[in-house]
């Protein structure tokens, strides 16, 4: 079930992003909503290719307090992500759901010893 879920999630995130530029651009607080919830796991996935660099770079492990805080704040950013989409737009928040979880899930599997 967990791989199902982070093997779907940017299926989803591309549905919901797909379905975001299709809307009609009428600039209203649900439309920023669903953007900041389905930019939210890209964000997190950035953070994450970056921890790796800079944990690889210095020869970290997940034990380091710098690693830690950034898995921290990269299981944080979907999270608060997900949230801010529950008040987007109805439709795109079947896909936000999906993907912040999948993130959350991604950085579980990655970055659990």
């Amino acid at each position: 079930m967990f791989n199902i879920i982070v093997f779907a999630s940017p299926i989803a995130l591309l549905w919901g992003w797909a379905k975001y530029f299709r809307l009609r651009q009428a600039s209203d607080w649900h439309l920023r909503a669903s953007a900041i919830g389905l930019a939210a796991p890209l964000l997190s996935v950035g953070l994450w290719v970056m921890m790796l660099v800079v944990a690889r770079s210095n020869e970290w492990h997940t034990s380091n307090p710098v690693v830690h805080r950034l898995i921290t704040v990269g299981m944080g950013i979907p999270l608060v992500g997900m949230l801010v989409g529950f008040v987007g737009r109805p439709r795109l928040i079947l896909a936000i759901v999906p993907a912040s979880i999948g993130t959350i899930l991604f950085w579980f599997g990655t970055t659990l010893p």
